[in-house]
């Protein structure tokens, strides 16, 4: 992709072969709409296809909505609900921390709504890990477990302080916020680590922990 640069052309190009967006190859990219090339990345041909100006209000909607600043870490122990071991994390934005009410509603969620759910997948390996986390605008837990030794699932909760009742589930195609997501990665490498090489090692698993104390 060429630009973006208000007042200029952007230019897109999309590699023929790998079916990839591509970075032209020079500036003159923006004369050139339409004129076939090679794909830096692949070597094979491509074709500069779309061509169109950014706008006052295209640079405007560029600008970031929340700027990042790191949230504490912290561990909480090791949780058994029914079969499945899991490690819990606070995750709390400035300000906030990590309640006994708190610590009761993940709990309550594990047992009543994410346990069910592991059951009914099947598979489990019987391990995983929670993210309690206070934002700045309301409570989420991310619940997370094992299955077929290599498949993360997810289930969450979230509700808005002040709020009667929690976001439902499935209304809301989420993963993760950039917070959550530094720990799910911590997870899968310990994962990888300790499960998947060699020996499956649980204990060594549950006591692997983050190399932060701010996500």
């Amino acid at each position: 992709m060429v630009g973006p640069e208000l007042g200029r052309w952007l230019v897109i190009t999309i590699c023929l072969s790998s079916k990839n967006y591509c970075p032209g190859p020079s500036d003159n990219a923006f004369e050139r709409s339409g004129a076939w090339e090679r794909c830096p990345k692949c070597a094979h041909f491509m074709v500069f296809s779309i061509k169109s100006r950014f706008t006052q209000r295209s640079r405007m909607n560029a600008t970031p909505t929340e700027i990042y600043r790191p949230r504490a870490v912290a561990m909480h122990g090791i949780q058994r609900v029914g079969s499945i071991e899991i490690k819990v994390y606070g995750l709390c934005a400035d300000g906030q921390t990590i309640t006994d009410e708190m610590m009761s509603t993940s709990q309550r969620f594990l047992e009543a709504e994410v346990l069910p759910r592991a059951t009914a997948t099947g598979g489990s390996n019987g391990l995983g890990f929670v993210i309690i986390h206070p934002g700045e605008l309301g409570l989420s837990i991310s619940a997370h477990w094992w299955i077929q030794g290599c498949v993360l699932c997810q289930h969450f909760f979230r509700q808005a302080y002040g709020a009667q009742q929690p976001v439902a589930a499935n209304s809301r195609p989420v993963i993760g916020c950039v917070w959550e997501l530094a720990l799910i990665n911590a997870e899968q490498q310990a994962w990888r680590e300790t499960m998947m090489s060699g020996e499956p090692d649980r204990t060594a698993y549950l006591s692997a922990r983050p190399s932060f104390t701010e996500a």
